[in-house]
């Protein structure tokens, strides 16, 4: 572990916040990692002789984290450092090992989110095509107005047959391309040809002629029968979010998913404490 990290070296901050810069990070945000990462680094040095081995190295990053006020912070900025250290391994090997074990020191937030057990729950009981928008959602992460305002000419595919739909956020009028995964492919190709068989579909028409008020009692009546009456839709665009975060993607990564401008929002958005779609869907496919 010691002749894979020096634990006693300087940080390099013009290289490491030009990284974070790359990654999407505010000059703020670069600044307070940058400083946050300082105090690592002197923290670690009292250990530099000790050859540590991986356990003891993350035992001593956790260790580091729950000295502080609020850990949330400081968590990510280390797992940042991490990965601009090419040790995004370890990064996620400490997600796994300490998740859920830090000390909550800020107030306690109402959760948002539900596991993805009951996440395929709810849309075993969801009624087409609420299942359908819901699978979306979730693979996506994308608000759910930007979900019911998906077009036909949005739909494409990849050679290989990966399929990515191009979304246009109200909120911020951006154009991005996501990709589903492929049992999420498979039933919105079943959907579209029963429409079009049904009451015909243009290139130009929205593939859901579904409300907001009418998703969103179809959302909650379906989780008054999982036990999750206060669910809304907004509840499957965090839900995916943390389940990423759980599994060891980094905040940056689930960033770019949510498309924050800045990745303070994603902090407060997770309450806890890049990759492109294609390759998010590909190394963590969602199994329906």
């Amino acid at each position: 572990m010691g002749d894979e990290i020096s634990l006693a070296e300087m940080l390099d901050e013009v290289d490491f916040r030009n990284y974070l810069e790359r990654n999407g990070l505010s000059e703020n945000t670069q600044k307070e990692y940058a400083n946050k990462i300082k105090q690592f680094l002197k923290y670690m040095d009292k250990f530099k002789n000790d050859n540590l081995n991986e356990d003891d190295f993350l035992q001593k990053i956790f260790e580091f984290i729950n000295m502080k006020k609020r850990t949330w912070g400081i968590r990510f900025a280390i797992l940042s450092y991490l990965r601009y250290k090419e040790h995004g391994n370890l990064a996620v090997k400490f997600n796994e090992k300490y998740r859920g074990k830090f000390k909550m020191k800020s107030r306690k937030l109402e959760r948002k989110s539900i596991s993805f057990g009951k996440m395929k729950e709810l849309c075993s009981i969801l009624p087409m095509p609420h299942k359908l928008i819901t699978m979306i959602q979730y693979d996506t992460a994308c608000r759910i107005n930007d979900v019911l305002n998906i077009k036909l000419r949005n739909i494409e595919a990849d050679a290989d047959g990966m399929v990515k739909i191009k979304i246009k956020e109200q909120k911020t009028d951006n154009l991005r391309t996501i990709y589903i995964s492929s049992d999420t492919a498979y039933l919105l190709a079943k959907y579209i040809e029963h429409i079009k068989k049904t009451i015909g579909l243009k290139i130009d028409e929205k593939i859901f002629k579904i409300s907001y008020i009418l998703h969103s009692y179809h959302i909650k009546q379906a989780g008054k029968k999982i036990g999750e009456e206060k669910i809304t839709s907004h509840w499957i665009r965090t839900s995916r979010a943390i389940h990423l975060l759980n599994k060891g993607y980094d905040i940056i990564t689930i960033k770019n998913l949510l498309n924050h401008s800045s990745i303070k929002t994603t902090e407060i958005y997770l309450r806890e404490a890049g990759l492109d779609s294609r390759k998010l869907i590909e190394e963590e496919p969602v199994k329906w």
